[in-house]
């Protein structure tokens, strides 16, 4: 079961409970018991997932001799997903026709069950049941998938799922049994539209149609994730030829192998609902899949095993039609130990500018070398391409140091590409815009000759490649290559575009790729991976481990996120040519990814891995937020943040900070001292006030803006990463900066964000704010304090002006002036005969007495007179202030987040809640407001 659980009890009961196996056997470690008000943490690692428990728990007034209450529910356990679940026993007591039990094991059996149910049209003594499901056939795939350990537990499993309404009766009154019996899947259920979703299949003999059930909630690590669901999805029927050389027909199945619990088994039944094996066919005895060359057909697959397998030679198996064929191939070779030549050339991006006839000439051509641990590959004027195992490539430093390891190249990989480089003198690259084709049926790919004209040869001997360990390789001699090119002399063009203009193109495209020097680009592109995809193909399904960054070289892609509401797949985005996704990978390795991304035609990718990435990060020693400054800006630019509009994206993207936390970690507590913003870039942050969860933010959405404008601000929530999240951050001192010399403009960003928390020099720097504020001291009499500030405020602007003028050396003249100035602020604001008397303290007047009567006055005479002015009317008159009409003006003026009391009471005779008007928690908000759907496209892959 895993993960931890925490049972607490909140009923004013004492509670005790057991578990109980199958066989009715006291589970250990579960005796349990607890007292009203506390709470015991259990670890699940002792249940066994998919097999029957029985909770028994008794309630009572003392000890467990009376009690009063008794429990007793069978459950089948499930896989602790939550990782830290947290139950109360009011919950499990809970007088529910579903109660909290049930609906964890009603969503893990809709996970576990479903991706085995075959949607078809059956026939029935002639009469067509549309859309059905055999029960036999469903209970045979749960025992041979492991799912059930009996015929008896599956039955179970589905009876649970018929009584929950998510398998329906073809005849009423049917219930589940293993037996030949028709049901029907309820896909508008809430569980499983919540769970997964439905996918036709093309796997079956005729055209009826056959659906499989995909679960999209999963993770890799702890739930059936969609890679595995499908290889479950890899059944149906196959013609096999004997040892006498007759075809017979068998349903073949991948299923976990018995003997070796992380292997699979290709096995053969003579039906949907035998569980007898006719044979099998071991994953870890397939040495190839291909293809066999002489069926004109299309549709033999011959399976060739190790010397050592127990079935010697090799497996034909027939398919219904070349589409079957070529499905069952791809998912084998997945298996294979190696492929032979001409698969790897096809799995390559070599496909991309080769022809059928190109690419069997190529294999033939190709020699196979076999590389031992640690050996360096030396023949620099030879093409290669990895079948099987690791190569390094290893950057040499400089003199007397040892080579810096860089990057791996894996199976289908190549490398020596620029030994097909066409010179600068090439007839083929005198024109500007050219293309290549696939084959005469795809669509030419034009591409743009770019300016970088590097390659690999520009690094010379500095590039070391070397063996990581038993590796074979698939090499194209010079004399070899030569022969192909006089045959296909047009293809060294096309692959020059493909191996060098195109990458550049591409990278000159990416963003965050802009800020590269040459040199740095030649290194980038050594550690770039092309990565092909048919038609139809998954790249990543939605909550998969992300790894890579991925630029589209050709072709096209779609970005979906499943509609748990609707029930259906939503389209987010439509990649194309030299659009790029998944960057968050590089930030944060393992991030689940957001959404899936599926090819809508053959596409061709460059990808980059975040190991390569944190190397070249290391050999280049750029600084990871230079290099993601283009993202940022598109980030800003997206969010549309209204106190930045006037500040330059460029700049704030340089005064930014990438910051990374994993999930449960606190990113600042309720009651902290603030002095940063943040913006979500990536993952989900909890808001919790006093422990409770009030508010969940995610991509797009900002929080601690207060902190920027406020001093001595304290935290009025703890904010917690729920996911591992990536942040932009920007500290008070940093955003100071964008206004500095410009108190005005940083005065109207601070009313905006603070609202009624601003402080008063903000309201007296802003020209409408001070023109209120004075209007509101006229009325209480007390206009003195402001016009003595604002009498100040100008002497010493002025008289600054006049110092900077004589760079320190003043005239009688100017001296003279200064003097005057400042007997002007004291005749008429400062001592008992002054006109308009200001009230300071007798220590500040002393002290400007005796600068002024000394002749001695200067810019600063009056300066910590204006900050004690401000203080004493920070303290008699601001809240007064705020509590005004004038102040509620002032707000509306800049646009405030704050709402006022009309806007409030408009939104509630409309049943407006307060945040559709713009009022969302002045500390946590998001900048726009879209729709379900707008805010999915919002959401799209740039982060997946």
């Amino acid at each position: 079961m895993g993960g931890k659980i925490s049972i607490h009890n909140d009923i004013e009961k004492h509670v005790s409970a057991v578990l109980l196996d199958r066989r009715r056997n006291l589970v250990e470690s579960w005796n349990l018991k607890l007292k009203p008000g506390h709470t015991i943490e259990q670890r699940g690692d002792g249940v066994i997932v998919n097999e029957p428990y029985t909770l028994k728990l008794f309630a009572g007034n003392g000890s467990a001799q009376n009690e009063s209450t008794k429990f007793e529910r069978r459950f089948f356990a499930f896989y602790n997903n939550v990782i830290d679940l947290k139950v109360k026993i009011s919950e499990i007591l809970a007088k529910k026709r579903r109660g909290w039990l049930q609906l964890l094991q009603l969503k893990h059996l809709v996970g576990e069950v479903l991706p085995g149910v075959r949607i078809e049209d059956r026939d029935y003594y002639g009469e067509i049941y549309e859309e059905c499901f055999i029960a036999n056939e469903l209970v045979t795939y749960l025992i041979l998938h492991k799912v059930a350990r009996s015929a008896d537990l599956a039955v179970e499993m589905c009876s649970i799922l018929l009584r929950e309404g998510i398998f329906q009766e073809v005849i009423e009154g049917q219930e589940f049994m293993n037996d030949f019996i028709f049901f029907r899947l309820d896909d508008s259920h809430q569980v499983v539209r919540t769970q997964g979703r439905l996918q036709k299949s093309l796997d079956t003999w005729d055209n009826m149609s056959n659906y499989r059930f995909h679960t999209f909630t999963a993770t890799a690590s702890r739930m059936l994730s969609p890679r595995v669901v499908e290889i479950r999805a890899h059944e149906g029927w196959l013609e096999k030829k004997s040892k006498f050389g007759f075809w017979q027909i068998r349903f073949f199945r991948i299923l976990p192998s018995d003997e070796v619990r992380s292997s699979s088994t290709l096995a053969y039944f003579n039906d949907t609902v035998s569980t007898e094996l006719k044979g099998e066919v071991p994953t870890t005895d397939i040495q190839q899949v291909e293809r066999y060359e002489r069926d004109r057909s299309n549709r033999i697959i011959c399976i060739k095993l190790v010397p050592e397998s127990k079935l010697r030679g090799s497996v034909y198996l027939r398919a219904p039609n070349p589409d079957v064929c070529e499905r069952w191939v791809v998912a084998l070779q997945k298996f294979a130990k190696s492929l032979s030549p001409v698969d790897v050339v096809k799995r390559s991006a070599l496909m991309f500018v080769f022809t059928d006839k190109m690419v069997r000439e190529f294999a033939k051509r190709l020699e196979l070398k076999k590389v031992r641990r640690g050996q360096s590959i030396e023949e620099f004027d030879t093409f290669y391409l990895l079948r099987q195992g690791k190569i390094g490539i290893f950057i040499q430093g400089k003199e007397g140091k040892a080579p810096e390891f860089y990057c791996e190249r894996t199976p289908i990989c190549f490398f020596g590409e620029s030994v097909f480089h066409v010179g600068s003198r090439s007839p083929t690259l005198r024109s500007r815009r050219f293309s290549f084709s696939r084959s005469p049926k795809m669509e030419s790919i034009k591409l743009s000759m770019g300016s970088r004209r590097l390659s690999m040869r520009s690094y010379g001997k500095s590039v070391i490649y070397k063996a990581m360990e038993e590796s074979e390789i698939l090499r194209l001699t010079p004399e070899h290559r030569e022969a192909f090119l006089k045959n296909f002399g047009e293809v060294r063009g096309r692959l020059d575009v493909m191996l060098r203009v195109g990458i550049d193109r591409c990278l000159e495209k990416t963003p965050f790729f802009k800020e590269l020097n040459a040199a740095q680009v030649a290194q980038l592109k050594m550690g770039l991976h092309f990565h092909s995809l048919k038609k139809d193909e998954v790249l990543f399904y939605e909550g998969e481990p992300g790894r890579d960054f991925f630029i589209v070289y050709a072709g096209t892609l779609v970005i979906s996120q499943y509609d748990i509401q609707n029930g259906r797949e939503v389209i987010l985005k439509k990649l194309k040519k030299d659009d790029n996704f998944g960057e968050i990978a590089l930030l944060v390795p393992g991030m689940p990814r957001t959404a899936t991304v599926k090819a809508t035609d053959d596409a061709l990718l460059l990808s980059l891995d975040e190991d390569t990435f944190k190397s070249f990060m290391r050999l280049t020693q750029l600084d990871v937020n230079r290099i993601m400054k283009q993202d940022m800006m598109s980030t800003f630019e997206k969010c549309e943040i209204p106190f930045f509009e006037n500040i330059s994206k460029e700049k704030l993207a340089e005064r930014c900070k990438i910051e990374t936390f994993d999930a449960g970690t606190d990113i600042f507590k309720e009651g902290d001292f603030g002095d940063k913003f943040y913006m979500v870039t990536f993952g989900e942050i909890g808001v919790y006030v006093k422990g409770k969860l009030v508010k969940r933010l995610s991509r797009g959405d900002y929080f601690g803006e207060v902190a920027l404008v406020v001093e001595d601000t304290l935290r009025t929530a703890t904010c917690m990463t729920t996911k591992r999240s990536v942040l932009l951050s920007i500290n008070k001192a940093g955003f100071s900066k964008f206004f500095s010399g410009r108190p005005e403009a940083l005065s109207e960003v601070s009313i905006k964000i603070a609202g009624w928390r601003c402080k008063l020099r903000p309201i007296l720097y802003h020209p409408k704010g001070l023109s209120l504020f004075m209007e509101y001291l006229r009325s209480q009499f007390a206009q003195e304090s402001i016009e003595f500030w604002i009498a100040a405020r100008a002497y010493r602007k002025t008289v600054l002006r006049i110092e900077n003028r004589a760079v320190g050396n003043l005239g009688a003249e100017e001296q003279e002036r200064i003097q005057t100035l400042a007997k002007e602020v004291v005749a008429e604001y400062i001592g008992d005969e002054a006109k308009t008397q200001v009230n300071l303290s007798a220590k500040m007047v002393n002290e400007i007495y005796e600068a002024v009567d000394a002749s001695e006055a200067c810019s600063g005479t009056f300066a910590r007179a204006e900050t004690e002015v401000v203080l004493l009317m920070s303290r008699d008159k601001l809240s007064g202030f705020k509590r005004s009409k004038l102040f509620k003006l002032l707000l509306q003026h800049v646009g405030s987040y704050d709402v006022n009391e009309n806007t409030q009471k408009a939104a509630a005779v409309k049943n407006i809640k307060p945040s559709e008007v713009g009022n969302i928690s002045p500390c946590f908000r998001s900048p726009k407001r879209l729709s379900r759907l707008e805010a999915k496209q919002a959401r799209h892959v740039v982060r997946t």
